[in-house]
């Protein structure tokens, strides 16, 4: 049975999983596009590792939300299971009845919802299945993208329809536009910059030292 306090349970789980993966796809090609630039901090050390651990955050928080296997405990897919299938208390459904219009009213109007979730997802399921694959096969190996063909242009799309989806449930069910928190503090772009600042200090400090 799912009452308020677990369905507001189940909402921050979601929220701190699509949180994850908003950070990671942003640093993932914030790394990348130094790469591109020609960076060599980005390339080596810190970074080429700190990548490998991006990627594997992003196939395991993505399954957690997308996966419809019984063992994930906060997926998109549960949460609908729970409140389509006539497991919720009378809290809920007392919450739901006071909903401003256009909001889900009725278990009727969660259904609705469910079903436009349904094909939109349909439309990204390929990927969903890359990432799963990802995850319980082949994540031994730090190249995912020439392993499994999958780009981080795809994952993309699957991180900003989690969050899509993230928020139309938290505004739809608890009548409420709380934002995802912003993902400034965990960016890797400044500290990058810093690095490659002071590489070249010491660089024309030494070219000065021995001309």
């Amino acid at each position: 049975m799912l009452d308020l306090k677990n369905l507001e349970w189940h909402l921050d789980l979601i929220d701190k999983t699509v949180f994850d993966c908003k950070i990671a796809i942003k640093n993932v090609q914030t790394i990348q596009k130094y790469i591109v630039t020609g960076s060599k901090v980005a390339q080596q050390g810190y970074f080429g590792h700190y990548q490998y651990q991006l990627q594997f955050i992003l196939m395991v928080q993505l399954s957690k939300l997308f996966s419809t296997k019984r063992n994930q405990k906060i997926s998109f897919h549960k949460l609908f299971n729970k409140l389509t299938q006539n497991k919720v208390d009378d809290d809920v459904k007392e919450m739901l009845s006071k909903n401003h219009q256009h909001k889900f009213r009725s278990i009727k109007d969660i259904k609705s919802y469910q079903v436009n979730y349904g094909i939109e997802l349909a439309e990204l399921q390929a990927i969903v299945d890359k990432v799963e694959t990802l995850r319980d096969e082949v994540f031994a190996h730090s190249d995912f993208r020439e392993r499994i063909g999958i780009k981080v242009g795809d994952v993309k799309l699957l991180v900003e329809f989690a969050e899509k989806t993230r928020n139309e449930l938290y505004s739809n069910l608890l009548n409420t536009n709380k934002s995802l928190e912003q993902t400034t503090s965990w960016e890797v772009d400044t500290i990058i910059d810093d690095i490659q600042k002071k590489i070249d200090f010491e660089l024309k400090e030494l070219k000065q030292n021995f001309s």
